[in-house]
């Protein structure tokens, strides 16, 4: 090799690279001999000769010193990026998509089914930017002035950090000894729970509605299909989901779905990017179709009702696998689960239907109630606004196919968010048993299954500590101002008696009441007040309770209304085993950084807390923890008759692979359903239940309705429709759903300047409505209701239907200094509504406008095998929007 020939190869010229991008662009879209002939009549481009550099200083530039990391993003955001980090003196310079593949056979290679390549989103791509953030937490701070006030804060060290906080936690035990338990409201990784029975949340705001109505009808644990499961199906409905936006790695299968020529239907409230790419239409049906807020299960009930009348469900599957779709059904039960408040086994009981609950009553007292078939097509489409004829069709089409998938991502997408979304997710259920699609390939009841079914099992971490770590007392996430003023959720006192002497062995007496007198926020658990419901009440409650700690990487509303903000590590900055969304690979996040500024990891401030506290608490590092989980690794049953030559890689080679992917093919995709016989699915009666008797014991539904039914949203379309005034006198005209966005994963990413310059926020608004109202694209606006007012610009487009206004979820709250709104709620508890004068929100956080309300069947018990029972009521809640600003 020659002295100059490394610098030959860097010496790029504006000539050579113009011939090389023509190159790459006529090879996408014309043959080899076309590309040959172009490249043969090419002449020189300009004057610039073939040595004048475009590039003067091409060392400088490939900087072959910087340090290649693979790492991971997954910042719930339901993305699975695969990161590739270029490091330099222990600082992270640049980020791309990691699995770059060479040019020869990439097309094959970026295609593959079954060793899926995974390019990051802007979120993932934007890590740097939030890493080294000007807001981050970067020192411990105590307030010194009144919460919210953050010119109040001031930084402290670690040690009086941890002598503070240890303080609190001290006083709470004291407390402890009159009340039983810790009047502490702990979440995430808290030193609280060493220390006591402690306080903690039943319910999810992503998903509790669709977790009550999956344990209900198909039992705990019971998974839908995997999302390459699509392929095998020959009719797609996307129902209330914008697929693109929230899980973008599931767009892969939707792509080669629709290159497949399998028909798609989108069903939603706008015009979504994912309509926009992927829908197709199927015979009479097209491809998009809209729907109200709130008013999904009605056109799910009028399509079930087509399917009876028609006859074009499946007698012989609902008689051997399901429970109460006849009348009088009776069973008696050879399910293996007990229940899980007598602790008596469901086997050998028998169940009957009662008179009248049955679903095929329920199909018939549609029609006596809407007088005839189109009686019942024309109710729903009144309600949905959408036309008979398409609800019909698309009914006809899904009772025909051999294999048809609702495909709503891992929840059941947004119509899951709302006051009756339980229903809607049973309708889906009960939709897919009906046609035999909830127990076969191609099928599904709209939940993904996050995984192919086949995954390397990792085993559990190491003990941080000897000391016993305790239970908590669970109350209703949806409730926490109520259980802050009141001791209460919507539990009767009977029942949150009964429950916690049941779950914790503490009896809370003839008057029972919970005590929050101090919150500890565990970081990655969530802000309190983004992304929950009805921030305005919530600052009222807060002002009640005597501590607020937060572990916290940015300054989130929780961390602006606390005592003592602990600065916590980002993902980055650790390293760690994870999974992707497909849940299928294995991935190792590997740290790109230490831990900047003073920030520590969860565990890390965890462990000083304890120690002030005299809890000793083991130091691991992110290796030794992963070493304890990779000896207990293990292949998943069943796995090794697909693919028996996958060997267990040693914990070296795991490392530096970074992800492990075990290819399924389409054929032996794990489809859950499949593997209970009739009569042992794990519920109470054994069967697919169209009539949940444990519900219907349990009496904790917020509807007395024990199987799927239309339940009109107690705020929605009907309240618009019959004129009904609101508390405060207001008779709001329209509804407001809360997409996620591309650019934020809730709240983070929302202090990203890059992202939020690219991406505009607004309120999105019908033509319609906007001319009504006399609002262009540009206005700034008000939208309101009784819980409070937000200000931002509008946006007129023919993209959400008439009626319903589009507020993208995870702004930040930011109260103005001179700018009020006068809302109206409950401040005490008691019932007792006000007028309370509140800050407009500039930020235009959505949780401004959304309403402390319990939905479907949230209960601690169901909560234990769940996680997540209990529901949200975010989308299709009233409001009205104006150009001047409200009283």
């Amino acid at each position: 090799m020659g002295k100059n020939k490394g610098k030959e190869t860097l010496n790029i010229t504006r000539r050579t690279l113009l011939k090389g991008s023509a190159a790459l662009m006529l090879t996408a879209c014309t043959s080899k001999k076309a590309v040959e002939e172009t490249a043969a009549k090419e002449t020189t481009v300009d004057n610039i000769t073939e040595n004048q550099p475009l590039i003067q200083n091409p060392e400088a530039v490939f900087d072959t010193s910087l340090k290649v990391v693979n790492t991971h993003h997954r910042i719930h955001c339901h993305g699975s990026c695969m990161l590739k980090a270029y490091v330099k003196n222990g600082r992270l310079v640049n980020l791309t998509s990691m699995g770059d593949i060479p040019r020869e056979n990439s097309k094959e290679k970026d295609e593959d089914l079954f060793m899926r390549q995974r390019r990051a989103c802007p979120r993932g791509l934007s890590e740097k930017k939030r890493l080294y953030a000007p807001n981050r937490i970067k020192y411990p701070m105590k307030q010194t002035k009144e919460r919210g006030d953050i010119t109040g804060f001031v930084r402290i060290s670690w040690e009086e950090a941890a002598k503070t906080v240890a303080s609190y936690l001290k006083e709470m035990q004291e407390r402890q000894k009159e009340l039983g338990y810790l009047p502490i409201f702990a979440t995430g990784n808290s030193p609280a729970k060493y220390l006591g029975t402690t306080l903690d949340i039943y319910g999810h705001h992503s998903a509790g509605n669709q977790m009550d109505a999956m344990y209900a009808a198909l039992g705990p644990k019971v998974q839908g299909n995997p999302a390459i499961d699509i392929l095998n199906s020959k009719l797609i409905i996307i129902w209330s989901t914008d697929t693109r936006t929230t899980q973008p790695h599931l767009t892969f299968f939707l792509t080669k779905a629709k290159e497949a020529g399998i028909p798609i239907v989108v069903v939603d409230s706008r015009f979504t990017d994912t309509a926009a790419t992927y829908s197709t239409g199927i015979g009479k049906v097209p491809g998009f179709i809209a729907v109200r807020p709130g008013t999904d299960s009605a056109m799910l009930a009028a399509m079930a009702y087509v399917l009876y009348k028609k006859k074009l469900y499946n007698e012989k599957f609902l008689k051997e696998y399901t429970f109460g779709f006849f009348p009088n059904d009776t069973v008696t039960s050879n399910s293996n689960i007990e229940n899980p408040v007598t602790k008596t086994l469901y086997k050998g009981q028998t169940f009957t239907v009662p008179a009248g609950e049955s679903f095929a009553e329920y199909l018939e007292s549609l029609e006596k109630q809407y007088k005839d078939y189109k009686g019942v097509l024309n109710w729903a489409a009144s309600l949905t606004g959408t036309t008979a004829e398409i609800i019909e069709n698309l009914a006809l089409e899904y009772g025909k196919a051999s294999a048809a998938a609702f495909f709503c991502g891992w929840t059941t997408g947004g119509a899951q968010r709302t006051n009756n979304g339980l229903y809607y997710s049973w309708f889906l259920i009960a939709l897919a048993a009906m046609t035999g699609n909830i127990s076969r390939r191609g099928g599904g009841f709209g939940m993904i299954a996050p995984s192919d079914g086949y995954k390397i099992k990792i085993g559990s971490n190491p003990p941080l500590t000897d000391a016993k770590k305790y239970g908590s007392i669970k109350f209703s996430i949806f409730s926490l101002p109520e259980v802050i003023l009141t001791g209460r959720d919507a539990r009767t006192a009977e029942q949150l008696r009964d429950d916690v002497k049941l779950l914790n062995n503490i009896d809370l007496g003839n008057d029972p009441r919970l005590h929050i007198e101090m919150v500890i926020k565990g970081e990655g658990s969530g802000d309190f007040f983004t992304q929950k419901a009805n921030i305005n009440r919530k600052i009222e409650a807060f002002k009640k309770v005597k501590y607020v700690v937060c572990y916290e990487q940015q300054m989130s509303t929780t961390a602006k209304y606390s005592d003592i903000i602990l600065p916590a590590a980002m993902n980055l900055e650790q390293t760690f085993f994870t999974y992707g969304q497909m849940n299928c690979e294995l991935d190792v996040a590997h740290k790109v950084s230490e831990p900047l500024y003073d920030c520590k990891l969860d565990r890390e401030i965890t462990r000083l807390i304890c120690k002030e506290l005299g809890i000793e608490l083991k130091n691991y590092t992110d290796e030794e923890i992963m070493k304890a989980q990779w000896e207990k690794a293990e292949f998943p049953k069943g796995y090794a008759e697909i693919n028996p030559k996958r060997t267990m890689p040693d914990f070296d080679t795991i490392m530096q692979m970074s992800e492990y992917q075990l290819p399924t093919p389409l054929d032996k995709t794990y489809i859950d359903t499949m593997n209970y016989k009739p009569g042992e699915f794990p519920t109470d009666t054994g069967r697919i239940n169209f009539y949940s008797p444990y519900m219907a014991m349990r009496q904790r539904a917020q509807h007395p309705v024990y199987g799927p039914r239309y339940i009109p949203s107690k705020e929605g379309y009907e309240t618009i429709q019959k004129k009904e005034k609101s508390r405060k006198g207001v008779a709001y005209g329209l509804q407001f759903i809360t997409p996620h966005v591309i650019h934020r994963a809730h709240s983070t990413f929302d202090t990203v300047p890059l992202l939020q310059d690219t991406y505009d926020n607004y309120v999105e608004i019908s033509d319609a409505d906007a001319k009504t109202r006399g609002i262009k694209t540009g206005n700034i606006v008000y939208v309101y209701n009784d819980y409070g007012c937000i200000k931002l610009p509008a946006l007129v487009s023919s993209r959400p239907m008439p009626g319903v206004i589009v507020i993208n979820e995870g702004k930040i709250y930011n109260p103005s200094s001179e700018e009020t709104y006068t809302a109206y709620f409950d401040v005490t508890g008691k019932g007792e509504y006000k007028e309370i004068v509140t800050p407009v929100d500039l930020g235009a956080c959505v949780s401004t406008l959304t309403v402390d309300m319990e939905s479907g069947a949230g209960d601690p018990v169901t909560h234990q095998f769940t996680n997540k029972s209990g529901g949200f009521a975010a989308s299709g809640n009233l409001c009205e929007i104006s150009i001047k600003k409200p009283n």
